[in-house]
């Protein structure tokens, strides 16, 4: 076993996290579910961590044209943006700062 020990210790953050939920599936094979689907809340969730599930991801924001428009002028002028400026900005498209702050990074 200390054979196997000192090479799980040997890998990466990531590859630990997924060794450790194939073992999961392995073992719950239901995808950890019990027999009337619900998430087990005793055993490791998705993320491999005790008693948590997988975070739902926010759906895709869509942006309007006039967003759009506004975002990319403001690029043009300033490439990096702020906290104040982005919180300005982003209240006045009404937007959350997060969704601002993502869309400049990605813009950059």
């Amino acid at each position: 076993m200390l054979c196997g020990q000192l090479r799980y210790s040997k890998l990466s953050k990531d590859e630990r996290r997924i060794l450790r939920n194939r073992l999961f599936f392995l073992i719950h094979p239901a995808g950890g579910k019990d027999d009337d689907s619900n998430s087990i809340k005793n055993g490791l969730g998705l993320s491999g961590t005790p008693g948590l599930s997988k975070k739902q991801r926010k759906a895709r924001t869509a942006f309007t044209d006039h967003q759009l428009q506004t975002l990319e002028k403001s690029f043009e002028r300033q490439k990096y943006l702020s906290v104040q400026d982005r919180m300005e900005l982003a209240n006045k498209l009404g937007l959350s700062d997060t969704q601002v702050k993502t869309w400049y990074q990605n813009r950059r």
